[in-house]
């Protein structure tokens, strides 16, 4: 019996062997990678169909077969690689008959399909619709790429001076290499969701990326790149995910600290540069049992040292009252020999200094008087950045679940110091009429899913935490955390140079312009006034609530602190201060605060009825270019919403409980 299956095999084996041979099946993929690698030209002509079961279409596969005219992919390939049909300059018609993962670089610019394609946004498409951006053909400066886009391609933008900016939508999980690379004018983008990979050099030589002014450049969760100059990076901890090359031509870097709440990081994300044919790598801090032990060790990266856990300072594994002690003496320079480790360990804090308070952190622990445990505070926002990060990805996981809420807006003047009297009345005017105040104030109830509610809920947009006065972030037994964050002073000198315009909704610009531009506001245009005013944001304060296990926020309450300082002459009255006449310069100051509460997070759920064409589009009538076999299909969109929602909220939820 086993003689006859091994001939059975062996005859098989033969048959496939000599069909290929004689040219009976196509030049295809190999049983093992399913790898359609190579068609000539003299098979490439007119219809080509890819055999099913293939997975992968090589680089330059179809390379000048320029009689091939359609070519049509099953739904088995799920990759196709760069400049996959170069030079096939007669294919007119692609169809594409599943879902791609991946569509390399360039892989279609040389086709009439990709000319012809009946928009300006190009997509390589399953079935069910628009999914994998390949290309955009439009001259529009800024972009914003259509909801339906999950993955932007390869090159989808690549060397496009054109665009100065581009807003990626919720659904947009993916941004492959090289996707704005050498978008040189690009100075502006906006991530609404959450990305969750990122290729090497994707905004390579954009201006965003030229000018970023944070250290870390991170969307939602995700690191995309290291942009700072230091030695030893630590990666805040609330990022989940490292990207492919973020440390890429970092040649400062030699070591970096990976969080425990790292739980996916992409290939070759610690390579740092070539020396002299010698690839070098960072070598990494981590915790035992952590991804990054993992990855390291899959990898062949150096692991410099393994981190304690919050409070244990003497290494042994558990927080006792005599790592209490050990902090204590560090912090009365009676003791000095820490390692990396220790420090770190005793560093409560994390503020780079071991102090009393820090040593009583840990003696709170030891006996069991803490409201956490040294497992939660390895997750907890720390840093001023972190505490930005985690506060702004709560409000925009709040964006993405298209919460709904109750809204309470009011405003106050607290001092008026410009003379004479009609000049107060004149500059008073705006802020009597318009303001609410506080008693009379309403809530406004927002629904969820509503483009209202979206509209007024405002996503933090600060990348530089260097206006952050002041940071803290506190646990409490009920897995709340209380967010505070206070800012700088700052100088409204315009939209793009005020840090508090990215982080609070200030509008006392606005309203100090429409005073001078109505008609009211007539005696600022006689011919007699010289007039003129800055805005500097003072005692500007946020608070936040957020639930741990959820990521949800539940409240907010923002506080905009402004002054305003007038000088000049208005008719031919000199502007001074009211109480000092001999003072040049009159100010008023305001306050607006808004709160956000009563969070609503159940999102109605629709159906809509789409098409599933079996071709989804051609393009050999140039004049009718998009074919499509109809059939019905529900696409629940409320629930995808929710899902990548809830997927977002797990993040905190997954690092409280390790």
């Amino acid at each position: 019996m086993r003689n006859q299956k091994t001939f059975a095999l062996r005859l098989v084996a033969f048959l496939l062997v000599f069909c290929v041979a004689v040219g009976v099946l196509p030049v295809a993929a190999s049983a093992a990678d399913s790898t359609l690698t190579a068609v000539s030209p003299a098979e490439a002509v007119g219809e080509y169909v890819i055999p099913d079961g293939t997975t992968a279409i090589a680089d330059n596969a179809f390379a000048g077969c320029t009689e091939l005219t359609s070519v049509v992919i099953p739904a088995s390939v799920k990759t196709i690689g760069a400049n996959a049909f170069q030079g096939c300059t007669s294919l007119a018609t692609v169809k594409f008959n599943g879902v791609l993962d991946r569509v390399g670089l360039f892989a279609f610019n040389d086709t009439l399909w990709y000319k012809n394609y009946p928009t300006d946004f190009i997509y390589a498409s399953s079935p069910s619709g628009f999914n994998v951006l390949i290309g955009y053909k439009g001259t529009d400066e800024n972009v914003a790429i259509p909801a339906s886009t999950t993955v932007i391609g390869e090159g989808a933008f690549y060397g496009n001076t054109t665009i100065k900016s581009v807003i990626i939508p919720l659904r947009t999980t993916k941004v492959s290499d090289y996707a704005f690379y050498g978008c040189t004018n690009l100075a502006d983008i906006t991530v609404r969701g959450a990305l969750t990979d990122c290729g090497f050099m994707a905004f390579e030589g954009t201006a965003w990326l030229d000018s970023y002014a944070g250290e870390f450049i991170i969307s939602g969760t995700m690191l995309i790149k290291y942009n700072g100059d230091k030695d030893v990076v630590y990666v805040p901890n609330t990022v989940t995910r490292i990207a492919s090359y973020a440390f890429y031509d970092c040649k400062s870097v030699t070591t970096v600290r990976v969080p425990a709440s790292v739980t996916d990081i992409g290939v070759n994300a610690f390579y740092l540069y070539n020396d002299g044919g010698n690839n070098k790598y960072a070598e990494i801090y981590c915790w035992e049992d952590t991804y990054a032990e993992t990855y390291a060790k899959q990898n062949g990266l150096s692991i410099s040292s393994y981190l304690n856990y919050p409070g244990d300072v003497d290494s042994n594994g558990s927080v006792q009252t005599a790592d209490a002690r050990v902090a204590l003496r560090y912090a009365a320079k009676l003791e000095r020999d820490l390692t990396d480790a220790q420090f770190l360990a005793a560093d409560i804090g994390c503020d780079g200094n071991i102090t009393s308070s820090d040593a009583r952190l840990i003696l709170r622990m030891a006996v069991g008087l803490a409201e956490y445990t040294p497992e939660d505070l390895l997750f907890k926002p720390n840093t001023d950045f972190e505490i930005l990060m985690a506060y702004t990805e709560a409000v925009r996981l709040a964006y993405i679940k298209e919460a709904g809420y109750k809204l309470t807006e009011y405003q106050s003047i607290d001092d008026v110091k410009v003379g004479p009297s009609f000049i107060r009345t004149a500059l008073n005017n705006p802020f009597k009429t318009d303001l609410t105040k506080e008693d009379k104030a309403e809530a406004q109830t927002l629904s969820s899913d509503t483009v209202e509610a979206l509209e007024k809920l405002y996503l933090c947009d600060l990348t530089n935490n260097s206006i952050i006065k002041d940071a803290k972030c506190e646990l409490t037994e009920s897995d709340k955390y209380y967010i505070t964050i206070t800012l700088n002073d700052e100088v409204d000198v315009s939209d793009t140079d005020s840090l508090t315009r990215c982080m609070f909704p200030v509008v006392g610009r606005e309203d100090m312009d429409r005073l001078l531009n109505e008609e009211e506001g007539t005696w600022y245009h006689a011919s007699s006034t010289d007039f003129n005013y800055k805005i500097t944001y003072q005692n500007c304060t946020l608070n936040a609530i957020v639930d741990v296990m959820t990521g949800n926020i539940e409240d907010i309450e923002m506080k905009m602190g402004y002054r305003f300082d007038v000088w000049g002459q208005i008719y031919l009255t000199k502007i001074h201060n009211r109480d000092d006449k001999n003072d040049p310069v009159g100010y008023a100051t305001r306050t607006d605060t808004v709160k956000y509460t009563d969070f609503d997070y159940t999102v109605k759920e629709f159906t809509t009825t789409t098409t599933e064409p079996t071709t989804v589009y051609e393009g050999e009538d140039p004049e009718n270019p998009v074919t499509v076999v109809p059939t019905t299909k529900n696409n629940d969109a409320g629930n995808f919403l929710a899902g990548i929602g809830d997927a977002l909220g797990g993040i905190f939820g997954s690092l409280i409980g390790g």
